[in-house]
C-alpha cells in the first residue's frame, strides 16, 4: 500500500444523513483525490456503516470510479474507537495502491498514530479535524499530510 486516507464523513443534518454542506465538502475532498492519485492505480474505498458515512463514501467511489464497502469497524465516536479492528482491516487490504477509509470522529485523531506506530515505529502527531476532511498517510515516505 503506498497511500492510507482516513477520511471524516460530511457535515451532517438532523435525519442523520449529509446535508448540503456537508455534499459538497466530500465532493470538494474527492476532487482532490482524484487529482492526487495516478491513472489505474488500485483503490479500495471502505467505509462506516452509518448512513452519513455510507452517503460521503458513495460520492467519493463516485469521483474515484471505485465502489465501497462498509464495515462496523470503522464507526467511533470520542469514547469508543477499535482502532486494532480498523488496523485489521487496513492489514486485509495491503495490496490496493490506496486505501480510503470513511469513518468518524473518534477515528480521526487516533488512528494515524496508531498506524503509524505499528508499521513504521514512529509516532506521526495527528488530531481530529472537521467533517469532509481527513489525513493522507504516504507509506513510502512516512508521512503525514491534512487533506481539506
Amino acid at each position: 500500500m503506498q497511500k492510507l486516507v482516513v477520511v471524516r464523513h460530511g457535515s451532517v443534518g438532523p435525519d442523520n444523513n449529509l446535508d448540503v454542506d456537508g455534499k459538497r465538502e466530500v465532493a470538494r475532498l474527492g476532487k482532490r483525490l482524484a487529482s492526487a492519485f495516478d491513472e489505474g492505480c488500485k483503490i479500495h474505498l471502505l467505509s462506516s456503516d452509518t448512513p452519513h458515512a455510507c452517503e460521503s463514501a458513495e460520492i467519493l467511489g463516485k469521483l474515484l470510479g471505485v465502489p465501497y464497502t462498509y464495515h462496523e469497524e470503522l464507526w467511533s465516536d470520542l469514547r469508543s474507537q477499535n482502532l486494532k479492528g480498523v488496523f485489521g482491516l487496513v492489514r486485509a487490504h495491503e495490496g490496493a495502491d490506496v486505501l480510503i477509509l470513511v469513518t468518524h470522529r473518534g477515528n480521526m485523531g487516533k488512528f494515524p498514530k496508531f498506524f503509524s506506530q505499528r508499521m513504521w515505529r514512529t509516532k506521526v502527531r495527528s488530531h481530529d479535524v472537521p467533517q469532509g476532511t481527513g489525513w493522507m498517510l504516504d507509506c513510502s515516505v512516512r508521512t503525514l499530510a491534512y487533506l481539506h
